[in-house]
């Protein structure tokens, strides 16, 4: 933004309302990096626990995936003696 396209108050100096004005900027620019601080802070919890429910899930899984296959090994187990049974 060019200063010459500004409107200056009449009745005020114009470095002083450039120094209003770069304040006025700067208490923006604070602000605007606080709100994006806790974005981010709240992004970087989200995360957590999604990573943290991803490995429970994980977890969980490979709990299913081995008694899925205790039971496919004792199934077979069964039918393999069933099948000797029968042709003894």
């Amino acid at each position: 933004m060019d200063t010459d396209d500004l409107q200056f108050p009449a009745n005020i100096p114009k470095i002083y309302f450039l120094s209003f004005f770069f304040f006025w900027l700067q208490e923006g620019s604070r602000e605007l990096e606080a709100e994006l601080e806790m974005q981010l802070e709240q992004a970087e919890s989200r995360l957590k626990e999604q990573r943290s429910m991803a490995n429970r899930l994980q977890m969980e899984n490979d709990q299913i995936r081995d008694k899925l296959e205790q039971c496919q090994r004792e199934y077979h187990c069964q039918v393999s003696m069933q099948i000797g049974s029968m042709s003894a």
